[in-house]
């Protein structure tokens, strides 16, 4: 029996992953420019705790799955990304070229799917369907991204600075699901009131201008690193108070995508959001290569059209099913179903 796709969560998926494309084209090729500063300045302040958040609503707590369909994936790629910048070494500087694997200090964007299988396999710690425990949790968890920060010298180790920022944001999507109050919103949204739920998307609109304007006003205030959930508060600028602005930008950006995120399917849109496995493991890959090319950053340079144009044809070619066959052969779906 083939499960039927929630197109809400896809249409979502498929917006955030193409900002994690552009976000990364930008930070290669957009230059030092204003509008490419407040631009991804506005994407990392949310893709991947709104991404982690959407993680976390379809996680269940069973470590052995995860592991089996993601550690394999991690392990490839890992690999894989080491031995392209190897090549790439290689070609530039032969003698100096190495090829060193890490297992335990993950590259570049595969930090994420390894906080997947952590968060997961911790996942039956934190399963709880009592409402006070998991409040217990959330604050538990706000307490341990807020503290972590005072430590130093984590070198990326298992990206753990990241896993603790953003694990919030995975518990909020969990919980959510477990007690029905995301599925209930979807369900009822067309009894709501028009006139109420036209009131919630003025309002998710107006917070929208609020922080597009709020990015652009302090844009050169903002240390990107802030964002990324890796810096200490120690000798880098970021404060407490810093990170805590963090945490609610990214809540309030939250509540914008569960209030105006269309429910329905749209075409191209829901369809690239049931691929984005192929998306987010191949696009930095790509990048990699692009930036090596003579002549190619500097004609992106300081050009925001042709950044989002590259990013829209990496997603796209990426998305496509192909891709997604590929994937499966290494997830080992058959053998988990027979058991």
């Amino acid at each position: 029996m083939i499960k039927k796709r929630n197109a809400y969560f896809d249409n979502m998926k498929a917006m955030l992953i193409f900002l994690v494309v552009l976000g990364h084209v930008l930070s290669n090729f957009g230059g030092e420019g204003s509008l490419a500063r407040w631009l991804y300045l506005m994407i990392f302040s949310f893709h991947m705790p709104v991404f982690l958040f959407v993680s976390g609503y379809f996680a269940k707590p069973d470590p052995k799955k995860v592991i089996a369909r993601l550690l394999i994936l991690y392990l490839i790629f890992q690999v894989l990304q080491e031995a392209v910048q190897y090549m790439i070494d290689f070609v530039k500087h032969p003698s100096e070229a190495a090829f060193e694997f890490q297992l335990f200090f993950p590259l570049w964007t595969l930090w994420y799917l390894l906080a997947l299988i952590l968060y997961n396999i911790l996942l039956p710690t934190f399963d709880t369907d009592d409402p006070k425990k998991q409040i217990r949790n959330l604050v538990i968890a706000f307490a341990m991204g807020m503290l972590i920060s005072y430590s130093t010298n984590t070198d990326n180790f298992l990206a753990a600075n990241r896993v603790v920022t953003f694990l919030p944001f995975y518990l909020t999507g969990y919980y959510g699901k477990i007690n029905g109050n995301i599925d209930n919103y979807l369900k009822n949204r067309k009894k709501i009131k028009s006139r109420e739920m036209a009131g919630r998307k003025i309002a998710a609109a107006a917070l929208v201008a609020g922080m597009l304007l709020l990015f652009w006003q302090t844009r050169d205030l903002w240390h990107k690193d802030w964002l990324y959930g890796t810096d200490s508060y120690i000798g880098t600028g970021l404060t407490p108070w810093i990170k805590l602005l963090t945490y609610v930008l990214a809540y309030i950006w939250l509540f914008v995508f569960l209030i105006l995120m269309p429910k329905r399917r749209i075409g191209f849109l829901t369809k690239i959001g049931r691929n984005t496995l192929g998306i987010y493991l191949f696009h930095s890959i790509v990048i990699i290569i692009l930036r090596e090319i003579p002549g190619f950053s500097g004609k992106m340079e300081n050009t925001i059209v042709w950044s989002i144009l590259l990013s829209v044809l990496i997603t796209w070619v990426l998305s496509r099913d192909p891709v997604a066959v590929f994937l499966d052969k290494f997830q080992y779906k058959r053998k988990l179903s027979q058991e």
